[in-house]
């Protein structure tokens, strides 16, 4: 097979899980730019998914369709092609329907620290593209502010029950991918993550109680955009030259195997 033509193949079949973002981007988001705008509110497409989702909240089989499309055509990028984003759709329909209906084939958090860790083992990525339970639960808290009527419907006790439906899953772990892939307080080893956020929330309130204070930061944009890291960079070399060494069956399978391991029932 042509180089090229496998290096594209490639591309399409990542995409499909989220791991590499080209050309869908030309900035980096921080996490905050992920959960909302600058005025607040949850941006556009999640405005979207959480419409859907709280539409789909008593299970109806068209609203769980809508919302399982919306997840996947919102959050997937535009470079993959539809009929891909269709089978996408259609395969975590079916799964929202079966989990709705039988509370059977929910998702329990590990299985997005196992999934996007498998994804980084295949690529040789470095450790800091990998997470685990305990980055995926921080990641969900934050992710409830812009969809709280997806993440964190089930609660276990004063918390978040640690397993999710299968359109949360994937919302998580497309989501997650993205953040390995771009954002700078994600791209750390799982175990250094849960001190550098309480440093920097630590950080972020002491500045909002000195603009109080002085009466600034009402007219303050909240986000910014940032240019692309060096790990941003370094990323997508490494998916890159990654699928270039992966035989061609394996990048067709990747995708389905990518939602198997996450469990998204088939």
């Amino acid at each position: 097979m042509n180089k090229w033509i496998k290096i594209g193949v490639a591309v399409s079949a990542l995409t499909v899980v989220g791991l590499i973002w080209l050309g869908v981007r030309t900035l980096a988001r921080s996490q905050d730019e992920v959960e909302q705008t600058g005025s607040g509110q949850p941006d556009n497409f999640h405005t979207r998914i959480n419409q859907k989702a709280q539409a789909a909240g008593q299970g109806e089989p068209g609203a769980v369709r809508a919302l399982a499309s919306e997840v996947v055509y919102s959050l997937a990028p535009k470079l993959i092609p539809d009929f891909t984003r269709g089978a996408m759709a259609e395969r975590l329909a079916r799964a929202e329907e079966h989990y709705r209906a039988t509370k059977e084939g929910g998702i329990p958090e590990e299985n997005v620290a196992r999934m996007v860790n498998e994804l980084a083992d295949k690529f040789k990525a470095p450790e800091y593209a990998k997470t685990d339970k305990e980055q995926t639960r921080f990641l969900r808290v934050r992710m409830m502010r812009g969809l709280p009527h997806l993440v964190g419907q089930e609660t276990e006790g004063d918390s978040i029950s640690p397993i999710m439906s299968p359109a949360e899953a994937v919302a998580v772990a497309l989501t997650m991918l993205q953040q390995k892939m771009y954002n700078e307080d994600y791209q750390m080893p799982a175990e250094d993550f849960k001190e550098h956020m309480r440093q920097k929330d630590a950080e972020r309130r002491k500045e909002r109680d000195k603009e109080k204070r002085e009466g600034k930061g009402a007219d303050k944009p909240r986000l910014a955009a940032k240019p692309r890291s060096d790990k941003h960079k370094k990323m997508r070399q490494i998916v890159t030259e990654g699928a270039a060494a992966l035989g061609e069956a394996e990048l067709l399978s990747l995708a389905d195997n990518s939602l198997d391991t996450l469990g998204v029932r088939r």
